[in-house]
């Protein structure tokens, strides 16, 4: 579902004709936008989004004592979206478009200002459930989280389990094993790819299409074309070969 709350805007442009054109077509043809703020210069633009923290900033690339690529500088890991306003310009608008990001073209037209901002509403939704899953996974993360429950579909029902415990499952065509601390093991109704989606991003790592293990399981990798890693269990998991990087990777090799 898109975003029903206002979007949080700035604009940052220079010349003050511009600014005005585009707020009074962002009032009158786009209802989700709220202007928040507006700057007629870089300094006062980073100053602008230090403060209030926007959501989406209206960005013009052609201004006295740098172009607002410069301004995006300030802020390496931008948390908010950005709509780059510009004259014609061949070389900006191609650096634009390799990054697959925004832009509108002055005169700025009604229809494109329409489009891009339901775009934007698009990518803040998708940003929106990021964050949440980012939540989601921290607080899995965290050492208490360890001792969180999930429930595992079985046939005859649900049974309850301490994530922590979890040390790999394993694909079994539209059922999954899963293995367990203290020699336990049990076979849920839910197939493998249901649990890699459950689990995405947390310290469970895809090993091979058939593997998902927990990474405070391994005990021990083997190196070959793949390679294979050792569980705490004695048992033995194959690490794909198009895993193995990512793998190695988690532990700075």
């Amino acid at each position: 579902t898109l975003l029903t709350l206002m979007i949080e805007t700035i604009l940052i442009d220079d010349e003050a004709p511009s600014r005005s054109i585009l707020r009074d077509m962002l009032r009158r043809y786009c209802p989700d936008i709220k202007i928040i703020g507006e700057s007629a210069n870089l300094a006062d633009g980073v100053e602008l989004i230090r403060k209030h923290q926007p959501q989406l900033a209206f960005l013009d690339i052609n201004m006295p004592n740098g172009s607002g690529f410069d301004l995006l500088k300030a802020f390496p890991e931008a948390g908010f979206q950005v709509v780059f306003v510009t004259a014609h310009d061949e070389y900006a608008i191609r650096a634009i478009r390799v990054s697959a990001m925004d832009f509108l073209l002055k005169p700025v037209n009604i229809k494109e200002l329409q489009d891009c901002v339901e775009r934007i509403k698009v990518k803040l939704s998708r940003e929106t459930e990021k964050n949440n899953l980012r939540m989601l996974v921290e607080n899995m993360q965290s050492k208490q989280d360890l001792q969180s429950r999930i429930a595992i579909p079985l046939t005859e029902g649900l049974q309850f389990v301490v994530l922590g415990d979890i040390i790999r499952l394993e694909a079994d065509g539209n059922y999954t094993w899963i293995w367990l601390t203290k020699g336990k093991k049990m076979l849920s109704s839910h197939n493998l790819k249901e649990y890699q989606d459950l689990l995405s991003d947390t310290f469970f790592f895809r090993a091979h299409h058939s593997h998902l293990i927990n990474l405070q399981h391994v005990d021990k990798y083997h190196r070959g074309e793949g390679g294979s890693i050792s569980m705490c269990d004695g048992s033995e998991v194959p690490l794909a070969k198009r895993h193995k990087k990512p793998f190695l990777e988690l532990f700075k090799l």
